[in-house]
């Protein structure tokens, strides 16, 4: 939208046909963007009579950021004579003249008498160009008077006057009111720039099976003005949004609610076995709140992106309350017929691994195993299931029960080229 250029005389002779009403918009609703930006949305009742230009005080200068588009809507339509016009509106304003320069502005216009250094005197109407009073005279000559050299100012028409009017541009909505019956109110929306917010989650687990989740929109720039209003939270413009009743100081809450909980040891086994194995306490949270749920920062963890009706398995910090030993058991070896080109010799091995687990504590132990899988899996005790990960990874994944301080072992049979073994 271009800005319409204003003029002082055609605004002010608005003034006099119709009367001037500014009107004081506010908040009733805002959607702020994580990728930045908020869409706000005012309402202002406008007066009962008709045929007034009416004004609206917005932020304008602040909108009007290099390629961005305030987008302003005024509705219902009917209220006015045609499309809302923004730009900048001349509005009267007195000033009390504190100089010389002053109240030759305050007085322009008047028929007057000046003195300029010691006995030049002149006698006309007077009128202002930059450092000069320009005094009409009575023969058809003009003077030109440097203000810095007039030392004595007369009225000759009436009484000198102390103050001057100007005009003030102001950034406003200008619209003009017509006959109807509809409400007398008028709702408008303008885009904000330089306000964002980001998703984070807290998560509290009082109970065996259930958790509070909560996720926050943690406030970015300048909401002040924003503050209280209810508001849509929306990661993009075409994508879900979450309403909340009003919006905070630093931070406003989302949602805050019970969800089903289940407590389990997470344990990732590269398929090394000089990498150490991963053991830590997992969360699975199941999303039953009909809405899904952002990827966001949980702590020093991520919490995964959910889909309405599935589960979130959220990895913590905190080790898991067992003991774990893992070890290889070959069956066969011999060299390889077969071997990837510029890998040099390998041998081929039939394999038995193992992983011992103890469960340290007196309940059960919910456990969920990822083992990474080796070259061909031939059989695994337990059943496994062979999975992919976003990389492409093969891994073999077990979730059983350990009984509280028992052990339990799974096993895999496998054949893998691995390098000889060193002569002795």
């Amino acid at each position: 939208m271009q800005e319409t250029p204003f003029i002082a005389a055609i605004v002010l002779a608005a003034t006099a046909a119709f009367g001037q009403i500014e009107l004081t918009s506010r908040v009733v609703h805002v959607t702020l963007f994580a990728n930045g930006g908020a869409r706000v949305e005012t309402e202002s009742a406008l007066p009962r009579a008709t045929g007034e230009v009416c004004w609206l005080n917005l932020p304008l200068d602040l909108l009007r950021t290099a390629g961005h588009d305030p987008q302003i809507e005024l509705s219902p339509v009917t209220l006015f004579d045609g499309p809302a016009r923004f730009g900048r509106i001349a509005r009267p304003r007195r000033a009390l003249a504190t100089d010389m320069a002053g109240l030759l502005a305050a007085n322009t216009g008047a028929f007057v008498e000046v003195r300029a250094g010691t006995n030049e005197f002149f006698k006309g109407k007077l009128w202002l160009s930059g450092e000069l009073a320009l005094i009409e005279e009575a023969t058809n000559r003009t003077a030109a008077v440097a203000v810095s050299a007039i030392s004595v100012l007369r009225r000759l028409d009436g009484a000198l006057r102390t103050q001057r009017e100007t005009t003030d541009p102001i950034p406003a909505l200008l619209a003009t009111r017509v006959g109807t019956n509809a409400a007398p109110s008028a709702r408008l929306a303008y885009t904000l720039p330089g306000v964002r917010w980001s998703p984070a989650y807290e998560l509290a687990t009082n109970a065996a099976t259930a958790a509070r989740l909560a996720l926050l929109a943690k406030l970015e720039g300048n909401t002040a003005a924003l503050r209280g209003a209810p508001a849509r939270f929306a990661l993009k413009p075409d994508g879900p949004a979450w309403e909340a009743p009003e919006i905070g100081e630093k931070k406003t809450v989302l949602f805050s609610e019970d969800v089903p909980c289940e407590r389990l040891a997470h344990i990732v086994m590269p398929d090394r076995l000089d990498a150490p194995a991963l053991v830590h306490t997992a969360l699975r949270l199941a999303n039953r709140t009909g809405c899904a749920w952002p990827a966001a920062p949980l702590g020093a963890t991520m919490f995964p992106a959910t889909a309405s009706g599935a589960v979130a398995m959220v990895v913590m910090e905190e080790t898991a309350p067992l003991r774990l030993s893992r070890r290889v058991r070959e069956i066969s070896r011999h060299p390889a017929r077969q071997t990837p080109v510029g890998a040099g010799p390998l041998d081929e091995i039939l394999a038995v691994g193992m992983i011992t687990m103890l469960n340290e504590t007196s309940t059960p132990l919910r456990t969920l195993v990822l083992r990474g899988a080796p070259d061909v899996v031939e059989e695994t005790a337990p059943s496994a299931v062979t999975e992919r990960d976003a990389a492409g990874g093969r891994w073999l994944r077990w979730e059983i029960n350990l009984p509280p301080r028992e052990q339990v072992t799974l096993e895999f049979r496998y054949r893998a080229l691995v390098k000889p073994e060193a002569s002795k």
